[in-house]
């Protein structure tokens, strides 16, 4: 299959990608690095998206670091307009993919506490839930069948987020983080959204559950509830 992988050279989605190569398939990478990605400019997805296979959009400013009003606005906007161009790019394709794979998260819901939430649950009043559905809404707006996979936080030995945590420790002046309670049910069913079912996981479940809808036959099943056919 040709997949497009917008961010692709983020932390997921390197992992993501080498994934997707060790099964020989065909990967285009969509960055604003393209030096470093060997990959093509956001100029040119256009001529990418037509004839693909399916679309992954991992983009968007990371979430690391003090959240000022300026930083909030470039993690909401580097994400809604990322994904608005590659709706745009799809809709005006001559042969379109089958499915574009957004990325979300579980705060979606916000903070819910112990009820249990699922992928039909309201969006959270929380300026991260506020971003989950506005990123989704844009996807929503996609001319063929798209999945938003809701993850939580990616973790691993070289990840920024384990890097950031990982400081006050060094320095002898780190707690406990969080209450170690909050989880997200996953119901296996195709439906355009889905969950993890960890407060955090791994680089590698966290590309499994993109590879999980590029390679189900449910990524390209009808679902009238969340997408429409093409």
């Amino acid at each position: 299959m040709k997949v497009i992988v917008a961010g692709g050279s983020g932390f997921v989605g390197r992992h993501l990608v080498r994934s997707l190569r060790v099964d020989q398939h065909e990967v285009v990478v969509v960055s604003r690095s393209t030096r470093s990605s060997g990959g093509i400019g956001w100029d040119a997805i256009g001529a990418a998206v037509d004839g693909a296979d399916a679309v992954v959009n991992l983009a968007g400013e990371s979430i690391g670091g003090r959240w000022t009003g300026g930083k909030q606005e470039r993690i909401l906007r580097s994400r809604v307009e990322t994904t608005n161009a590659l709706v745009g790019a799809i809709a005006a394709a001559r042969r379109p993919p089958l499915v574009l794979i957004n990325a979300s998260g579980i705060d979606y819901a916000g903070d819910s506490g112990d009820a249990v939430v699922d992928e039909d649950a309201a969006p959270g009043d929380t300026f991260l839930g506020r971003v989950c559905n506005a990123w989704e809404d844009a996807a929503a707006r996609s001319p063929v069948r798209w999945v938003a996979v809701r993850t939580p936080l990616t973790i691993a030995r070289d990840a920024p987020a384990v890097r950031l945590m990982a400081l006050p420790f060094r320095l002898f002046v780190g707690g406990r983080v969080g209450t170690g309670r909050r989880r997200s049910r996953c119901r296996r069913r195709p439906c355009a959204r889905c969950s993890v079912n960890r407060p955090t996981s791994c680089c590698t479940d966290s590309a499994r559950c993109r590879r999980s809808s590029i390679d189900s036959s449910s990524a390209t099943a009808p679902c009238a509830r969340h997408s429409r056919s093409r």
